[in-house]
């Protein structure tokens, strides 16, 4: 049994037999990211049966008789053009429907159904080491937690037990509004914000770790909604890590795993902080500069190398990004083909190797190896210019350059919370604590809002990028619904 706010759960194994067969690519409205998904399917996945306290019973049940009766009425009328939307309905008579349900105990319908439509990202772990110029969540290593204060104090990742029960939350919410929770908005979600999916796992009271697959699992069998794996590489000298990776692999390859997950997004980028040094050396220190060049080539070849068996999935795609070629010094999209290049070179040499020494662990022959590396050489040549200064990379721009003009005309636009509040440019990121934000990739305003989690006394780094000091009040939420 785990029981969570005094609320018992018992957990179990169920095979989840739904298979989704949608296909979509998804650009970010301020043509900021790009975001591919696809939806997810694991045959088996926890579930977790919960026994709901408290209730309010009168406010729930005008609001389920409410609910049951505007459902029928919707499902009767709507033609074949129409939907039935959460958006349809009376968000002050539908308030109650969620009472007793311990993640959402102290919001309104109206904060909730804010919350999961605009909902992007859930922050499980916090932090990244790879702090690529170019973040546009500003990524900082995670926040140390030293001392026994600083323990009791802060977090730097999601406590599993409130991650299940915001999933908890999510399917039994879900569940009393026959499947229209999420119905609303685009499909995916993804486990992180300022974090490489390669490094994320929690742990629970016990000290388990829980990785990535075991999260992604829970989340889905929830929501419904499929997630986004993004990385920018790992250390290969990191055996744990190391490992993760190749279990992840073998997963994604079993039967109906791939469902599950969006497109399987790695990138190849000049602005990794270790080529970052390569740049910033290149003149001064040239020798230096190419210790720091063939760390990061190395480091991105093992991960090609790794991820082999589903390189050539057609969930799998490169998040390829560069200053255009009018700008100077090694960012540009001519620098980062030259990148690619040469990771390609290393990653080829790691087959041949393998084919000379009789390990055909991830190509069976030349023919095989010329075939994967066509794959690679195909989907990682369209790279993606960018469109505005995002991330510490303002600081390589002039001021009077077009990418700084763009980034300053859109902060302009939404200087004040409110103008975030009417706009479907921004998103919702629920942090570790709990607390949700909203961003557009270009700035973050902190709201009222936050989920009923055991941790949500407890601080987390700020959320960037450039946190706002305004708050975007539940008055504002209330006054849009």
């Amino acid at each position: 049994m785990l029981r969570i706010n005094n609320f018992e759960f018992s957990t179990s194994f169920r095979e989840n037999n739904k298979n989704p067969s949608a296909v979509n690519h998804v650009q970010d409205k301020d043509n900021m990211c790009n975001l591919a998904y696809l939806p997810y399917y694991r045959p088996f996945t926890p579930s977790f049966n919960a026994r709901w306290f408290n209730a309010s019973d009168n406010k729930f049940q005008k609001a389920k008789e409410y609910f049951n009766k505007k459902y029928d009425e919707l499902e009767d009328n709507k033609k074949r053009w129409n939907r039935n939307y959460l958006s349809a309905y009376n968000l002050d008579t539908l308030d109650g429907i969620q009472e007793g349900i311990p993640v959402f105990k102290g919001m309104t319908m109206k904060e909730i159904y804010f919350l999961t439509h605009y909902l992007k990202e859930i922050a499980v772990h916090r932090g990244c080491h790879n702090m690529c110029v170019h973040c546009y969540a500003e990524a900082k290593p995670p926040l140390l937690l030293k001392t026994e204060k600083d323990k009791s104090e802060k977090i730097n990742q999601m406590s599993y037990e409130d991650y299940c029960a915001l999933a908890e939350g999510f399917k039994e919410l879900d569940k009393r509004l026959k499947g229209l929770l999420f119905e609303e908005r685009e499909l995916y979600l993804a486990l992180f914000h300022d974090a490489d999916c390669s490094d994320i796992s929690i742990k629970d009271k016990q000290g388990n770790e829980h990785d990535f697959t075991e999260l992604v699992d829970i989340m889905y069998e929830a929501t419904q909604l499929p997630q986004v794996f993004d990385t920018s590489g790992w250390n290969p000298k990191d055996k744990k890590v190391q490992q993760k990776m190749e279990k992840l692999v073998q997963y994604f390859l079993q039967d109906g795993n791939s469902e599950k997950f969006c497109f399987f997004n790695v990138s190849l980028n000049p602005f990794h902080s270790t080529n970052a040094r390569y740049v910033k050396y290149i003149e001064s220190d040239p020798q230096k500069a190419m210790k720091y060049r063939n760390i990061y080539t190395d480091r991105m070849a093992n991960v090609l190398y790794t991820l082999t068996p589903i390189i050539r999935n057609n969930k799998f795609e490169f998040i390829s990004r560069a200053f255009d070629n009018t700008h100077a010094g090694g960012y540009t999209e001519q620098a980062l083909k030259e990148l690619i290049d040469e990771i390609l070179v290393k990653l080829e040499n790691k087959y041949i190797e393998d084919i000379k020494c009789g390990n055909l662990k991830y190509v069976k022959n030349m023919e095989h190896m010329k075939s994967i590396m066509e794959t690679i050489k195909n989907k990682a040549e369209s790279i993606d210019t960018l469109r505005l200064a995002q991330g510490r990379a303002v600081n390589l721009v002039d001021k009077d350059d077009i990418l700084f003009q763009r980034r300053k005309m859109i902060l302009e636009e939404y200087d004040i919370p409110e103008s975030a509040v009417e706009s479907s440019r921004f998103n919702a990121i629920i942090d570790a604590n709990g607390k949700v934000y909203m961003t557009n990739y270009l700035l973050t305003y902190p709201t009222e809002i936050q989920l009923n989690f055991e941790n949500k006394n407890k601080k987390t780094a700020d959320i960037k990028p450039d946190l706002q000091e305004k708050i975007l009040s539940k008055a504002m939420i209330e006054k849009k619904f």
